[in-house]
This record gives structure tokens, C-alpha cells and sequence, in this order.
């Protein structure tokens, strides 16, 4: 029941998440990706009541980070930036996601944290693809 309980309030808190094309469409991906990162990694109640404040903490940062170079995500219209400023938003994304997996290594066993760095990987791959074909 705990694991309802955590779902929902995620949901609830990335329900207007503004991270994608349209509202709805970006809050129906975030809740399955959680769900299913979630049944992936075999979660107790307990991981997933600390879990769910990093992988929060870490969406916020992203979007702030994405805010600050100029980039809405929701906009399919936005101007491409240009190498330099990509080069340094990726430096500090993934500077935002090492923090993020530190954090995480306190609460997932060895497997786990293995696991979602795996689930990570193969998001990261999907996007790139969907990139380079919407060219």
C-alpha cells in the first residue's frame, strides 16, 4: 500500500512537470518511467520512500539547468544552441546525474543501483534515436 501511497505523491508532484512537448504527455512518460523503474528495480516501501526525493530533486535540477542555457524543452520551435553551450550543459547534467546516482547508492543495493544505471542507458540511447530521426 506504502508503494501507492509514494507513487501518487510523485506523481502529483511531476504532474505539470514542463520537461516535454505537452503537459500531459510529459507527466503520462514521467509516471511510467517511475513505475517502471520502480518494478525494475525491485523496490522495498522503504527505498521507495528515499528514493523518490532524489530522483524529484534531480528533475527540478535538470529543468533549472535547462532554464538557464536558455532551452525549454516544451518548445519544439527552439532554436538548436550552439556546440559550446551544448558541451557545457552536458558536462553539468551529467554532473547532476553522478550526484544524483551518490545519493542513490546509499539507498539501492549493488544490483540495483547496476540495474538503473542499465534502465539510464537505454532512455538516454531511446532519446538520442527519437533525435536523430525527428532531423
Amino acid at each position: 500500500m506504502k508503494r501507492v501511497v509514494f507513487f501518487v505523491a510523485f506523481v502529483a508532484l511531476f504532474s505539470c512537470a514542463p520537461m516535454a512537448h505537452t503537459q500531459g504527455d510529459r507527466a503520462a512518460q514521467i509516471r511510467l518511467q517511475v513505475q517502471q523503474t520502480i518494478e525494475r528495480l525491485e523496490l522495498t516501501d522503504e527505498q521507495i520512500e528515499r528514493f523518490l526525493p532524489v530522483v524529484e530533486r534531480s528533475l527540478l535540477a535538470q529543468k533549472e539547468l535547462m532554464a538557464k542555457y536558455g532551452l525549454d524543452p516544451e518548445s519544439r520551435q527552439a532554436a538548436r544552441p550552439d556546440r559550446k553551450t551544448l558541451k557545457a550543459l552536458r558536462a553539468e547534467m551529467e554532473a547532476l546525474r553522478a550526484n544524483a546516482l551518490a545519493e542513490l547508492e546509499g539507498i539501492l543495493s549493488d544490483t540495483q543501483l547496476t540495474a538503473l544505471i542499465a534502465i539510464q542507458e537505454e532512455r538516454r540511447a531511446a532519446m538520442q534515436s527519437r533525435m536523430r530521426d525527428s532531423r
